[in-house]
């Protein structure tokens, strides 16, 4: 699998995260980190590889379960 892809899945696991977050501020979080993870994308797939290690924030972990 490739970087661009990879951060295509993570991409839409946020995207996922957020269709299911109940408040909209949440919403919101989690799709621009989704934006954020289509441009690391974009990136790496014109073949500037970028090494980014990313975990999401123990604060967006909390809201998604509320």
């Amino acid at each position: 699998m490739t970087s661009g892809e990879k951060y295509r899945n993570k991409a839409s696991e946020l995207l996922a995260q957020a269709d299911a977050a109940k408040h909209e501020s949440t919403r919101a979080k989690f799709k621009n980190l989704a934006i954020a993870f289509m441009r690391l994308a974009e990136h790496a797939d014109r073949g500037k590889e970028l090494t980014v290690e990313f975990e999401i924030p123990p604060d967006l972990k909390s809201i998604a379960k509320t």
